[in-house]
């Protein structure tokens, strides 16, 4: 039987590439797995890496006669397989702690595309002349050897995303289907209800009756759970904790700029002229008309960023700003967002969700963090960090619901509202798996 001949010298330079190429691939999936420790990703990076291993060992070993050129190849990946394995452990455990596992990452990246840069160039040398011979061979060596570097230098750089994601648009195919089946939710903005509370008041029809109309257009929609957002930079409701709107309205000058909120002329005559709770009384005919009521917290509103003065803003804006509790200027249009690594910002928070929770008999909280998205200073952090701080954040949320839970005698559902891809929002400070290993969010 003729013997195969699977590695030529004078096809060096074939091998080589495809073995950078592999190598190029598994140190991206590893870098992007390694943080997270997501297993599956993570061991089929390391099964890349070995195949590349084994693939310019076998090279270098000159053992293109060789009666197991496999079985060396095989060994060969898996001894740069536990190599690659205690490297890591104790770059990452040993050395950093555990505590800056990115850069653990970018390190042994760098290390390991290095080391694949020394076995390419090791390879095509000994190859001979033959191996080199012709433009369109040198020419693809390179290439290869180049992509072999990339992934060990971007892993030194932050990982950080670029809107949009038009890759991860989530599509509403089956939005109908759902609706007849009564499955939907629905975030109801704040500023749908301000144009109907100053058409009642103006009218002089601010009875239980007529606020009701507002809840009955959801009625046998095929809506089962309406989520009121009573909190964007000031409060909808009144508040020990948050600037209330509706004692804006009259307002002439607010932090030294002239201002007019009579948009609130509503909101103002429901609470300090007729005494409406608008929620308790919409909570109520929620429950009546077979709708589960929910509260919404806008958790980082930043709208109107470049005006003087916002019809939308409490004293928590001026505050932040005076005391620089905000992300700072390198976020453009996001640069009020508050940064939730203060812990006077995540208090506040908590305080309002407590004296909320505790006033209204619910359903459920969603914390809508995509208005905005930006709760941390997260170019200049690690993602471990600022997600291990939000967390915490979510534990205690989950104990004021808790509470809220023995006092109304019944449970509450906590949701959090965020982006649908869970690598983009950890990068942000959002670890979704964990909350949902701790079944911290429902």
């Amino acid at each position: 039987m003729k013997r195969v001949t699977l590695f030529k010298k004078e096809n060096t330079w074939v091998h080589t590439s495809v073995g950078a190429l592999v190598a190029s691939g598994g140190l991206r999936v590893f870098a992007r797995s390694f943080p997270e420790w997501r297993v599956v990703p993570y061991l089929l990076s390391m099964v890349l890496l070995a195949i590349s291993a084994a693939y310019l060992t076998v090279i270098l070993s000159n053992n293109r006669d060789a009666a197991h050129p496999l079985r060396g190849s095989l060994i060969a990946g898996a001894v740069f397989l536990a190599a690659a394995f205690a490297a890591v452990f104790l770059v990452n455990n040993v050395i950093l702690g555990a505590t800056r596992s990115t850069l653990a990452t970018g390190i042994m990246s760098a290390v390991f595309a290095a080391a694949f840069i020394g076995f390419c160039a090791a390879a095509l040398i000994s190859g001979g002349g033959k191996a080199l011979r012709g433009a369109a061979g040198a020419l693809l060596s390179l290439v290869f050897l180049a992509g072999g570097a990339f992934p060990g230098v971007g892993a030194l750089l932050p990982v950080r995303y670029d809107h949009p994601f038009a890759d991860k648009l989530t599509k509403t195919t089956g939005l109908s289907a759902a609706a007849k089946t009564n499955r939907l939710l629905i975030n109801a903005d704040d500023s749908h209800w301000w144009g109907f509370w100053n058409g009642l008041a103006e009218k002089g029809e601010v009875d239980d009756g007529s606020l009701n109309a507002y809840v009955a257009q959801y009625a046998d929609s095929g809506v089962t759970d309406v989520m009121f957002n009573i909190f964007c930079q000031s409060s909808d409701v009144p508040s020990d904790v948050m600037t209330f709107r509706g004692d804006l309205y009259g307002l002439t000058e607010q932090h030294g700029n002239p201002v007019d909120y009579s948009s609130y002329y509503g909101l103002n005559a429901l609470y300090n002229e007729y005494g409406k709770d608008v929620f308790a009384i919409w909570f109520d005919e929620c429950r009546r008309v077979g709708l589960r009521p929910w509260i919404s917290l806008r958790m980082n509103d930043c709208h109107d960023p470049d005006e003087a003065a916002s019809c939308l803003r409490g004293e928590l804006f001026y505050t932040a700003e005076e005391n620089g509790w905000t992300i700072g200027d390198s976020y453009g249009y996001y640069r009020h967002c508050l940064n939730y690594a203060v812990p006077e910002v995540r208090q506040l928070m908590l305080d309002y969700t407590r004296e909320q929770l505790m006033k209204y008999d619910v359903f459920g909280l969603e914390l809508d963090f995509m208005r905005e998205i930006y709760c941390f200073d997260y170019i200049n952090a690690e993602a471990s960090e600022i997600a291990e701080i939000m967390n915490g954040y979510m534990r205690e949320t989950a104990s004021i619901v808790a509470e809220a839970e023995k006092k109304w005698g019944h449970e509450i559902k906590l949701c959090a509202r965020l982006m649908r891809d869970m690598d983009q929002c950890y990068e942000y400070g959002f670890d979704v798996r964990t909350w949902c290993e701790e079944k911290l969010v429902d």
